[in-house]
């Protein structure tokens, strides 16, 4: 539970960095919500049709009508039911069209909102190193400045689009989790405490992803600065005939390097058979019991519980990329921290001397 508590601080204090570049740019960020907003919509629509078309198929003419087809049969009476079979049918084709249309501008408006924010995140950088302190260039080693720009402030970005991907899914699970509680809010209580199970039980997957993060960020730093120095001082490597000893230096890094990246992986492959398999197992164990002690006592219908059965499948494959996106944010966690850290670098003092820009000579001849 602890570690658990851990991983929510840590994607808080993401968030809380990045809140004021996606608070910039108010509009986009508002599209782009939006835009997720109509994908859980759509989905919502061909999902609740496609459990009346099922009911349909099956039962046929002595299906009990559910409520979409009790509304169908009221406002077109007097059909068949291939005609019905049909117009959902083809409600379900418009919805599933209509969703990827607005997952496609979804993602990209995503795309957009990023790449304004990595511009925005490196001239900030820039700007706040032209202002630190003269003594910390001199201390600094080569290739750090290299290694903040490119590689930590993509795995930033990269961030910003698995939060965004995090939103998006989370809305549309709060849409399933909706309709459960509207089909039995019994059922749904047990499906919570399922979803905080299996978050405490990959909350050990977290940490690992965490701590190889932060190494992977030490590791990138450290390959940066040996680059940097090996090369600018390569006339006293070959004078000197230490090519053999830079290499074995290099390739120390370059494994280690290597094998943090590799646990992450093995990480982060751990949370898709951990997370399917306990949410199966406790899927089957909640419709198990609730065909026993809810349908065959006459509490519930079994059409309703062929609903809930079918959304609660819909629920489990997003409860894994949630988790994942989580998990990909706490692996990214390293590389936010020490952009932050540049960002924080004193001020160099104010000049003494005014603040005047240097024209050139040629023109204040």
């Amino acid at each position: 539970m602890n570690a658990w508590l851990q991983q929510l601080s840590e994607l808080r204090k993401i968030l809380a960095f990045l809140r004021p570049y996606l608070l910039r740019q108010p509009l986009l960020l508002a599209a782009v919500l939006a835009s997720a907003l109509f994908v859980m919509l759509f989905e919502g629509f061909g999902v609740g049709l496609l459990v009346p078309l099922l009911n349909l198929l099956l039962g046929g003419d002595r299906a009990t009508p559910m409520r979409p087809l009790q509304w169908l049969e009221r406002t077109l009476p007097g059909h068949s039911p291939a005609f019905y079979i049909g117009a959902i049918a083809l409600a379900i084709v418009l919805s599933v069209a209509l969703k990827n249309a607005a997952f496609y501008t979804s993602l990209v408006l995503a795309a957009r909102l990023k790449r304004r924010i990595a511009v925005k995140l490196r001239d900030d950088l820039f700007r706040r190193l032209h202002r630190a302190d003269l003594d910390l260039f001199d201390r600094l080693p080569g290739g750090d400045l290299a290694n903040v720009f490119l590689v930590e402030t993509y795995r930033t970005t990269v961030a910003i689009d698995a939060l965004l991907a995090l939103i998006q899914r989370t809305s549309i699970a709060v849409f399933y989790v909706a309709a459960l509680f509207f089909l039995s809010w019994s059922l749904t209580t047990l499906v919570v405490l399922l979803a905080v199970m299996l978050a405490s039980a990959l909350s050990f997957v977290y940490g690992r992803l965490t701590s190889v993060g932060v190494e992977l960020t030490d590791l990138n730093h450290r390959l940066a600065s040996m680059l940097g120095q090996s090369f600018s001082g390569v006339r006293i490597v070959r004078a000197t005939h230490s090519q053999d000893r830079e290499l074995e230096q290099f390739h120390a890094l370059n494994r280690a390097q290597a094998d943090a990246e590799e646990r992450s992986a093995e990480a982060l492959s751990l949370l898709f058979p951990i997370t399917e398999t306990l949410a199966v197992a406790g899927a089957m164990v909640i419709v198990t019991c609730s065909y026993i002690f809810l349908v065959r006592p006459g509490y519930m219908l079994s059409s309703y519980l062929l609903a809930y059965g079918f959304v609660l499948l819909r629920l489990l494959p997003l409860l894994n990329q949630i988790y994942g996106l989580h998990g990909h944010l706490a692996y990214l966690a390293g590389g936010i921290h020490e952009v932050k850290a540049w960002l924080e670098t004193p001020h160099f003092p104010a000049r003494p001397f005014g603040s005047a820009p240097f024209a050139g000579l040629g023109q204040a001849l």
